[in-house]
């Protein structure tokens, strides 16, 4: 029995590392990953603030594996569902009985004009890589004025709390630096509210409303000339600085696959079983999956947890478990310095209140750095 695994992610190294304590020996572990280095990507945002220092930004992806795991670095070219083989770009096919597709969402910068235009000029920013976040960690020292907007280009993303917490963030160090009456801030989501679920959207709206930061809603981006620095929809919107939050997709071998991905353009599973839809060998977790739930690191280590469960079952390591993904995600809005509201919802419910909190800080910001890498990571 072979369980292969694409993306050493969030979601991919939890779930190797949890499968080979779980599985036996006769089952054979192998991860494809094209890149040397894992990125804790929840401290990008941190390192923009300089909350978090860059030595906890990244490690070795080899150094993250139990040595149970083979680990192939690569690139996925093709996914033949039917032959169930996987090709990379050097040629070489590698057969499997269980697949696990966990490569997260990647950055579209190109599908909106004017954004890749406005990178290299630099006049439009970005902190959903860590090339962004130090730029970004740069440039908000030197902030003296104007205009600056936090905008989203499409959704779904991942963390999606990020635009409008960095929005947040950078009204709390403009107004502590005695810059705030300087600035004009303005929050763009094409999304009919600010976060996706209540009560947490409506309280983060009445925050904004409180510290006058306008906040423009169903606001779909056409275009952005970065020249005349204006942001195109129905109507124009002016900035002097603009945060950019790019539409996401995945990667392209998955989507040249007849009927594999949903309408929205993610894998296609079964919201609890993570299992997809028309193959049954084939299973799709965190940013990559078309779940009906936010895109975050909690929730994909929750449907790591979930689908190692089963893996034990189709593997003959188990004989039964019932155990299903519920939707359960816990996302960190950091509304200011020292206070965290937690977002935390499954499919059916909330499950926290809409409440600013310090200890929620220290948990996320303090220790989040410490447990991400010596406790999740490793399937704990």
């Amino acid at each position: 029995m072979r369980v292969l695994i694409i993306g050493a992610g969030t979601g991919g190294l939890i779930l190797a590392n949890t499968l080979a304590r779980k599985l036996s020996t006769s089952t054979e572990i192998i991860l494809i990953e094209k890149s040397k280095n894992h990125y804790f990507q929840p401290g990008f945002t941190l390192l923009c603030f300089r909350l978090i220092s860059e030595e906890f930004i990244s490690r070795p992806v080899k150094y993250l594996l139990s040595k149970r795991v083979k680990l192939i670095q690569g690139e996925v070219k093709t996914l033949n569902p039917l032959t169930k083989e996987v090709t990379l770009s050097s040629g070489e096919s590698i057969n499997y009985d269980k697949l696990v597709i966990s490569t997260g969402a990647e950055l579209d910068w190109e599908k909106i004009p004017g954004i890749s235009e406005g990178l290299y000029k630099g006049n439009i920013y970005e902190f959903y890589t860590l090339s962004g976040a130090k730029k970004l960690k740069e440039e908000i020292p030197r902030l003296k004025g104007g205009t600056i907007v936090s905008a989203i280009g499409g959704i779904p993303i991942k963390c999606p709390a990020a635009p409008i917490k960095f929005i947040l963030l950078l009204e709390d160090y403009l107004r502590k630096k005695g810059l705030r009456e300087k600035f004009k801030l303005i929050f763009i989501t094409p999304a009919g509210q600010v976060l996706g679920r209540s009560p947490y959207a409506e309280k983060l709206e009445n925050i904004c409303k409180e510290r006058n930061i306008q906040v423009i809603k169903n606001f779909q981006i056409k275009e952005v000339d970065v020249v005349k620095r204006k942001i195109k929809g129905e109507e124009e919107i002016f900035y002097d600085y603009l945060i950019f939050t790019p539409p996401h997709t995945i990667h392209k071998a998955f989507l040249e696959i007849p009927d594999f991905c949903d309408e929205t353009g993610f894998i296609k599973v079964d919201s609890h079983r993570l299992q997809h839809k028309l193959y049954r060998d084939i299973f799709a977790l965190g940013d990559v999956a078309s779940l009906p739930t936010a895109k975050t690191a909690s929730g994909t280590r929750l449907q790591a947890k979930v689908l190692a469960k089963k893996l034990s079952v189709f593997t003959g390591s188990k004989t039964e478990d019932s155990t299903i993904y519920d939707g359960e995600i816990l996302c960190p809005v950091m509304t200011r310095f020292g206070k965290i509201m937690f977002s935390r919802y499954n499919y059916e419910k909330s499950l926290s209140p809409p409440k600013e909190s310090r200890l929620n800080w220290m948990l996320h910001v303090w220790l989040g750095k410490y447990l991400y890498w010596q406790i999740f990571l490793k399937g704990f």
